[in-house]
């Protein structure tokens, strides 16, 4: 189980930016699951600005 599907979005966001501060190969799932917990807690204008990052970082990967 994931802290997303247990709903557990604080949980969620901190774990999430551990993997994107260690910039390993799961970086990408980690900046969508930040994002969302983010929403999920009723922070969409960080979330928002999360998936900008992403998509900067990705080459616009989230846009397809």
């Amino acid at each position: 189980m994931t802290y997303l599907s247990l709903k557990d979005y604080k949980n969620a966001e901190n774990f999430s930016k551990k993997v994107i501060d260690a910039n390993n190969d799961h970086v990408l799932p980690a900046y969508i699951n930040y994002g969302t917990s983010l929403d999920m807690q009723g922070k969409a204008s960080k979330a928002i600005k999360v998936y900008e990052q992403a998509m900067e970082d990705f080459d616009n990967y989230l846009l397809y």
